[in-house]
């Protein structure tokens, strides 16, 4: 018995240490490529900051955006003055990674300001990848002079 177990270990040995899968047979994904979404300390920059205001559609629903769909989302009012939220450019791989995460805005000319990721743009990222749509509140403190306006050369940061 003792003589069938050994030569089974080892080449059970042998096959889990060898490559399972013939090179042709790889994954065509690389993954040491691949990034966590929405991690601390990610930063963005020379992207366009519009207000959410200037576009008829989005995916807002019932004052929830789509981050509801991906997890917890605060109801939230798309004009409300105090609503320090922004929704990510839709095209962004990962988009749900970023929900709920608190972001540091900067203006070109050095102003500030902080939201929360709650929803998706979906016209957003001509501007660049990673651009943002600011709801009032953050649109007042780094936005342009006008809703109509649009910032370029911003950037943001994830703080939390």
């Amino acid at each position: 018995m003792h003589s069938v177990i050994i030569p089974m270990l080892s080449l059970l040995t042998l096959l889990t240490t060898a490559n399972p899968l013939p090179k042709h047979a790889q994954p065509l994904i690389d993954n040491s490529t691949l990034t966590e979404a929405g991690i601390l300390g990610e930063t963005h920059s020379n992207i366009r900051f519009s207000a959410v205001t200037n576009y008829s559609y989005s995916h807002i629903t019932n004052n929830y955006g789509a981050c509801a769909s991906a997890g917890p989302d605060p109801r939230y009012l798309e004009n409300d003055p105090n609503s320090w939220m922004v929704s990510l450019d839709a095209n962004v791989k990962g988009w749900a990674g970023y929900c709920g995460k608190k972001v540091r805005l900067t203006a070109p000319d050095g102003r500030t300001s902080e939201a929360t990721i709650v929803d998706k743009c979906p016209g957003c990222g001509v501007g660049g990848a990673y651009s943002l749509d600011l709801f009032e509140a953050p649109w007042n403190a780094v936005g342009g002079k006008t809703s109509a306006d649009n910032v370029y050369g911003a950037n943001w940061e994830i703080i939390g």
